[in-house]
């Protein structure tokens, strides 16, 4: 578990935090380049649409099989490597002075399928 300083961002109704993605990117090439691990057994939990969308841009090009998605999608389904990705979790003011709650973490039943 790591936790990435960075704000969130916000891209039509959704949310993404570059610096989060950057480090999922970062976990995940460690997983399939030096750990060899096949990317059909990875998958990435994300738990905004436009967080979900970002990923696939930049990892589904090169490594198709990796499935990609929003907490939701993943009801039912799972795979050997799990990654994470919250955009955001705690209450505080963004640059902007807004106050933004816990997010994706209020709802129990989201929580429940990611774990």
């Amino acid at each position: 578990m790591r936790h990435i300083e960075g704000l969130q961002e916000v891209s039509g109704s959704s949310l993404y935090n570059p610096q989060e993605i950057a480090a999922v990117l970062a976990i995940y090439h460690v997983l399939v380049k030096d750990r060899a691990v096949p990317p059909e057994h990875i998958g990435i939990d994300a738990t905004y649409a436009a967080h979900a969308e970002i990923l696939k841009g930049l990892i589904n090009h090169e490594y198709p099989t990796t499935k990609i998605g929003c907490s939701n999608s993943w009801q039912g389904d799972e795979r050997p490597f799990m990654i994470l990705s919250l955009v955001r979790s705690d209450p505080v003011k963004d640059a902007h002075g807004q106050r933004h709650g816990l997010g994706f973490l209020a709802d129990p039943r989201r929580l429940t399928v990611s774990t």
